[in-house]
């Protein structure tokens, strides 16, 4: 019991510390024919006017803020036009090796099929050299097969 106790006053502490807080600052102009008529300026904080709130520190840490975030901005496009250019690069650089190891397929490719038909040539003078030196025979005279004649006098017991 005393460590559910526990568990929610640790819980309630929390929670109440979890809530979040808005600050707004409003500012009201009013312009007539061009001019400015009238300011006013208001900051509020969970809903609650702010007494003695220095609107002018308000906007420089604004502008900071501002610039702060200016310079990051441009850090990281510079970032990324980097890492892009990077990408590029090396994209380029294995496109031409690929470029490079298909040109290097052909030539190997079309040296193998001058060496196949170089074998083949080879092959066919030499089967032609073995035909012209060797005397043609003549073929022996074949026989005619035997033919039978029926005759009508078989039976079978």
């Amino acid at each position: 019991m005393k460590q559910l106790v526990a568990i929610v006053c640790v819980g309630l502490v929390g929670f109440a510390n979890a809530q979040s807080t808005s600050k707004d600052v409003e500012v009201y102009e009013r312009y007539e024919n061009g001019e400015l008529v009238e300011q006013r300026q208001s900051a509020t904080e969970n809903g609650k006017p702010i007494e003695n709130f220095d609107f002018e520190e308000m906007k420089r840490k604004m502008l900071a803020k501002s610039a702060e975030m200016d310079t990051k901005l441009k850090e990281m496009e510079a970032r990324m036009k980097e890492r892009s250019a990077k990408m590029s690069l090396d994209m380029d650089k294995r496109m031409k090796q690929m470029e490079q190891r298909m040109a290097d397929m052909e030539k190997r490719s079309e040296e193998m099929h001058q060496r196949l038909d170089q074998r083949m040539k080879e092959v066919e003078s030499q089967s032609e050299e073995k035909a012209n030196a060797q005397p043609k025979q003549t073929p022996l005279p074949q026989e005619e097969p035997v033919q039978m004649k029926n005759t009508g006098n078989l039976k079978f017991t």
